[in-house]
């Protein structure tokens, strides 16, 4: 039922002092918001025309903004800790092999340079 076509969105909503994470789902040309509530998961179909926040539908989790920061950080630490990369550890891990590389380059030009100037 739940798993594939699943996207998540975290929104802040400052009037509130919350921020909300949505999760919906995409099964061919209908779109589902998931929610959890009391220990149930559920998935109400997203009319084509409103906006999330709109005709009642609540996000799979609201945090307060004071804790925000804390349980990303910890969400982050665990998904770290389970081998998995967020978007910011690949763009520093492809900075580093193209750093890498171009040391080695320039290692092989200076040992060039210093065989022809010696």
């Amino acid at each position: 039922m739940f798993g594939e076509g699943l996207s998540v969105f975290v929104q802040e909503d400052y009037s509130m002092r919350y921020v909300n994470i949505w999760v919906t789902e995409i099964v061919g040309m209908k779109q589902f918001n998931i929610s959890y509530k009391d220990g149930t998961l559920t998935r109400i179909e997203i009319p084509e025309a409103v906006l999330f926040g709109v005709s009642g539908d609540e996000p799979f989790l609201r945090i307060p903004k004071m804790f925000s920061d804390t349980f990303f950080k910890a969400i982050a630490d665990h998904l770290s800790l389970k081998g998995i990369k967020t978007k910011n550890d690949f763009t520093i891990e492809g900075e580093l092999n193209a750093t890498k590389i171009h040391l080695k380059d320039m290692q092989e030009i200076t040992k060039k340079l210093l065989k022809i100037n010696s």
